[in-house]
C-alpha cells in the first residue's frame, strides 16, 4: 500500500488535483513505513516477552513431570528445545534491526 500510495502515477494525481505534493506523499510514505516498523518492534518484543516469561518456564515444569521416565515425554524436549533455538534466532534478527 505504501508503494502505491507512493508511486509516481499516485503522486502526479495527488499533486493535479491539489492534495499532496510530492514532498508531501514522501513524508506520509515515511511516517507510514515508521508506523509499521514501530507496530512490528512491539509485536517481536511481546512475542520474545511472552516466550521466556510464560512458555519455556510452562515447558521447563512440563518436563519435570516426566523426570522419572523420559521415555513417556514423547518430542516434548525436541519441541520444546525448538522453541527456545528459534526464539534466540528471532532475537538475533531483531537485535540486528537499525536503530535511529
Amino acid at each position: 500500500a505504501v508503494a502505491t500510495f507512493n508511486s509516481a502515477k499516485a503522486k502526479k494525481l495527488f499533486a493535479d488535483m491539489g492534495i499532496f505534493s510530492a514532498e508531501e506523499c514522501d513524508a506520509r510514505a515515511e511516517v507510514m513505513f515508521e508506523n509499521y516498523v514501530t507496530t512490528l518492534s512491539v509485536e517481536v518484543e511481546t512475542l520474545i516477552d511472552m516466550i521466556e516469561t510464560g512458555i519455556l518456564p510452562a515447558c521447563a515444569k512440563d518436563m519435570a513431570k516426566y523426570q522419572a521416565v523420559p521415555a513417556l515425554a514423547g518430542a516434548r524436549e525436541a519441541t520444546y528445545i525448538s522453541i527456545k533455538a528459534e526464539t534466540e534466532k528471532l532475537k538475533a534478527v531483531f537485535g540486528k534491526k537499525p536503530h535511529d
